[in-house]
C-alpha cells in the first residue's frame, strides 16, 4: 500500500481488487511498523 509511504493514492487496476477488512488492517500494520522502524538516512 504505497499511499502509506506518501507516494501514490490507493487504487488498483482491474482485475486486481483492493484489500479489505481484517486482511487490509493486517497489511497496514506491517507497513506502519516497518515505516516506524526504518533507519534515518544521513544527507
Amino acid at each position: 500500500m504505497i499511499q502509506e509511504a506518501g507516494f501514490r493514492p490507493e487504487w488498483v487496476r482491474e482485475p486486481r481488487r483492493p484489500l479489505a477488512g481484517a486482511e487490509r488492517e493486517h497489511v497496514l500494520g506491517i507497513i506502519r511498523r516497518g515505516l516506524k522502524a526504518r533507519p534515518a538516512l544521513s544527507k
